[in-house]
């Protein structure tokens, strides 16, 4: 008897190699995001920090200098903060892409997994009917020999 062999083998073992680079790549994209998102609240808590303590300074007092070392503070921060928010939003489009195209995998293994089950249903039907002629054929010999 022969062996059942799924026709479309090397395509499921293809695209499922292919979901699995998939999913490394939205997880490595995952991690990156979630880096920036910890850079983006340090410099948030810094520049909270900072715009805390020059209250208090400009509160008791400070030189204009010192004021406009503040607000070059303030702007560089701000400029910074500008930049990890547009990383984070550009990495997310990015990981947003790689989610359709690994939605697109799935749907692609589960047709697959159906014409599996289709194939192998007919295997078993075939199966069946030639261990059904083999009997068939042992009775038909039986009775013409005896």
């Amino acid at each position: 008897m022969k062996q059942f062999v799924f026709t479309l083998q090397q395509w499921y073992d293809l695209q499922t190699g292919t979901e699995k680079q998939y999913k490394l790549q939205i997880n490595l994209l995952e991690n990156r995001i979630a880096v920036l998102r910890n850079e983006l609240s340090i410099l948030a808590g810094c520049f909270d920090r900072t715009k805390v303590e020059f209250c208090d300074a400009v509160s008791i007092g400070m030189p204009a200098l010192r004021a406009g070392d503040y607000g070059n503070y303030f702007e560089c921060t701000k400029i910074q903060m500008a930049a990890v928010q547009i990383q984070i939003a550009n990495l997310e489009n990015e990981k947003e892409q790689w989610v359709k195209k690994l939605v697109q995998v799935r749907r692609e293994i589960k047709l697959l997994d159906k014409l599996y089950e289709k194939q192998y249903k007919e295997y078993i039907d075939e199966v069946k009917k030639e261990n059904g002629k083999i009997i068939d054929d042992m009775v038909s010999y039986k009775v013409t020999v005896s």
